[in-house]
């Protein structure tokens, strides 16, 4: 939107409002989260613009399911629906790509923080034969680690992976990561 436009109820929406959301505070915390995980994308955007640059994939964020309600304490926002992933695709050669996109400023990935819609997605993509990772961002830095290791830590019953295994699968500054899920024969 690059101007202001009218809502369905006659009043005005100012640019880039595009929800009429402008001027709703859902609390400090809830801003400081979203403040995050809107970095987190941005460097998921980075890394993905890196891949489709270098031919090795082409990635898009998937819009949530999200709708506008008014009434009682004002407007606010709720899911119509259970969102799936943040970002889906397709790699060089065809194969389909899941990655759910997570902002951890300690460093470690809590696997409370994957609900189950967003586990069972991973896995069904995982079980169709597509990549799926949990793109964890730390500080500016991604590390994409494999939802089979992930998953694999589940069924042993582990809570997380502390900073330490989180750090072990850094991308490598904006090159394109997911050339390392390439599988041969694929260029």
């Amino acid at each position: 939107m690059t101007g202001p436009s009218f809502r369905g109820d006659g009043s005005m929406r100012k640019a880039g409002d595009t929800l009429g959301l402008q001027g709703i505070d859902a609390g400090p915390s809830q801003r400081v989260r979203q403040q995050a995980g809107d970095r987190a994308e941005a460097v998921a955007d980075a890394l993905h613009l890196a891949c489709e640059r270098a031919g090795v994939a082409v990635v898009r964020r998937v819009n949530s399911n999200l709708r506008l309600v008014r009434g009682g304490k004002g407007p606010r926002v709720v899911p119509t629906k259970k969102s799936t992933v943040d970002c889906w695709g397709v790699l060089r050669g065809g194969r389909a790509v899941a990655v759910e996109v997570k902002s951890c400023s300690s460093g470690r990935l809590d696997f409370d923080r994957l609900p189950p819609h967003q586990r069972a997605e991973l896995s069904a993509v995982e079980r169709a034969g597509g990549v799926a990772l949990v793109l964890v961002v730390v500080g500016g830095v991604g590390h994409a680690i494999p939802w089979k290791a992930v998953r694999e830590a589940l069924e042993e019953g582990r809570r997380g992976f502390s900073p330490r295994e989180v750090e072990v699968y850094r991308v490598p500054g904006r090159r394109p990561y997911l050339e390392l899920f390439l599988e041969v024969g694929d260029g």
